[in-house]
């Protein structure tokens, strides 16, 4: 039987089995440029049971420069929020929760996606979600604007909003499934608002998972002194919540001050 070689490549980088005109056969020295990543996935202190898990990347490459090939994967949850995705190509990745909505569709937010480090014969392990970690900054308030005092402003929390782009309809339904993703037992505990600096400007904000986020200060509407009556934002940044063993650390994680 004739096997075209670049599926004897293909099978031989993820298996180790060397494919000829005779059929497979173990090769002397079987090279293992595959890995395996298995982990859970907990919404806070909860397994979440039969939930798709997306892996994207990485490449696998030929030897002979002849093209590569994007890895995607796709799995569900067990009873215990576990998943594994075997026979990987090493290299690096992202794991990530998909958010099905009602109408049949899904999406798979970044900001709740994790890199992962594939390496040849290891199992690699993440934790998507759980417990999380403290997170603490510190707000110098503005000066200079009447509009209110300077003890006024109040702090959030919120995962980065997926890029919105291409047609309006499209668009607005990826704003509307963030919107419910952030409502949903996955998203609620990633988003916290309303909390107010102490005396020294300290904020702290507890229990947040690993992922992609931004903090923002800003003058809550009920507290604007002149002005139209909404909430005026002061300053916005961008900050990531790294990966932790089992998804919980207790070790705070501390932000550049917030002027």
């Amino acid at each position: 039987m004739r096997v075209h070689a670049s599926v004897g490549l293909a099978i031989a980088m993820l298996t180790g089995v060397a494919v000829g005109a005779d059929g497979p056969h173990a090769s002397a020295d079987p090279p293992c440029r595959a890995g395996r990543v298995e982990g859970r996935l907990m919404f806070g202190d909860r397994p979440a049971s039969r939930v798709k898990v997306m892996m994207h990347g990485p490449d696998a490459r030929a030897e002979d420069g002849g093209g590569n090939t994007h890895v995607t994967r796709e799995t569900r949850t067990d009873a215990e929020g576990r998943f594994a995705f075997e026979a990987i190509p090493a290299g690096k990745a992202k794991v990530g929760q998909v958010f099905e909505t009602d109408d049949g569709g899904w999406h798979n937010f970044e900001a709740a996606s994790l890199p992962v480090e594939v390496r040849p014969g290891v199992t690699t392990a993440v934790t998507l979600g759980g417990p999380g970690r403290p997170v603490v900054g510190t707000v110098v308030a503005p000066r200079g604007d009447d509009r209110f005092e300077p003890v006024s402003v109040r702090v959030r929390i919120f995962p980065s909003a997926p890029p919105i782009s291409g047609p309006s309809d499209v668009a607005a339904k990826t704003w509307a499934a963030y919107g419910s993703w952030l409502s949903s037992p996955a998203g609620r505990h990633r988003e916290q608002s309303g909390v107010a600096p102490d005396a020294q400007g300290k904020v702290r904000f507890e229990r947040v998972p690993a992922g992609s986020y931004h903090v923002q200060v800003y003058v809550p509407a009920d507290l604007v002194k002149r002005g139209p009556k909404d909430s005026i934002p002061l300053r916005t940044r961008r900050f990531d919540v790294p990966p932790m063993p089992d998804g919980r650390l207790e070790e705070p994680l501390v932000l550049d001050s917030m002027h």
